[in-house]
């Protein structure tokens, strides 16, 4: 019987042992789900926080935009109400012009129809139409060189204007080009930032968003901060590098907006001069 009993405890031992070895493993198994699910968790709140971050960025981007966009209108208005005063200024002058033009005509006339007296003696009447029209002959170039002026006036400043609503144009539709692409010259790992072979005259603008791509993939996304005519500054966003991979020479960059297109990479010929990030705003003569 005791034989019995000791077989009983060392099945019952045996089972208890294989329990509890599959108990532990199941046991690791879940932990190592939870591990898994918690790293899952950090890493999307991690995209969450860059996104929010991105959003807000993107957010503050439009807000400055916009009101650069309504400054500019109020400039196109005060600049569009200059010209239509120096419009009406040049008619006022080109009707005076018309003027001193008839007056002279009709005094010329009367000189030519006077008759010249038998003796030469000086005649107050002819010698006040000699004055008259003397004077309305400098008050008639006076008259045409203020037309001048304000003919030269009205053109520069009808070329201002047009400066003016192309800038609020641009800045409306916060202008990039579609398609615009080009490659990653340089690496700087330590500060974050690269180096792009586009820039101005490739339609590139401050704080545009590319990807970096290779292998048709993006790998990357990174931000415009400097522009110059052919080359431009970017920093790597923060989050946005594929892991296992680093951003290297030579990898494309394409606008964001058109990651669905095939890009044309636009190279520069040469190395030029830098040039400011937008052209400087016209100032309308006054």
């Amino acid at each position: 019987m005791a034989k019995i009993f000791i077989g009983i405890a060392l099945v019952l031992t045996l089972f208890t042992a294989v329990l509890g070895f599959l108990t532990k493993g199941k046991i690791e198994a879940v932990k190592e789900e939870k591990r898994d699910a918690i790293v899952k968790k950090d890493k999307a709140e991690g995209e969450s926080r860059v996104a929010k971050t991105e959003l807000k960025k993107a957010q503050e981007d439009v807000t400055a935009a916009k009101a650069a966009v309504d400054e500019k209108d109020k400039e196109v208005t005060a600049k569009t109400g200059q010209i239509d005063a120096l419009t009406k200024q040049l008619a006022d002058a080109k009707t005076a012009s018309d003027d001193k033009d008839t007056q002279i005509t009709d005094l010329t006339k009367k000189l030519s129809d006077k008759p010249a007296p038998a003796i030469a003696v000086a005649d107050p009447a002819v010698a006040e139409m000699k004055a008259q029209k003397e004077k309305a002959e400098a008050e008639l170039a006076e008259a045409k060189q203020l037309e001048e002026t304000m003919n030269r006036k009205v053109k520069e400043n009808d070329s201002k204007l047009a400066g003016l609503e192309q800038y609020k144009r641009d800045r409306e539709h916060q202008l990039q080009r579609p398609g615009v692409s080009g490659r990653i010259l340089a690496v700087n790992p330590g500060w974050n930032f690269v180096v792009l072979s586009i820039g101005d005259r490739q339609g590139l603008m401050t704080n545009s968003p590319l990807l970096v791509m290779r292998g048709g993939e993006p790998i990357a996304r990174v931000r415009v901060t400097s522009i110059e005519t052919s080359r431009a500054i970017a920093d790597v966003i923060p989050g946005s590098v594929r892991e296992g991979v680093t951003v290297q020479p030579g990898d494309r960059v394409v606008y964001e907006g058109s990651r669905n297109e095939t890009p044309h990479v636009a190279e520069p010929a040469a190395p030029v001069s830098p040039s400011p990030t937008l052209p400087p705003l016209p100032t309308l003569t006054q």
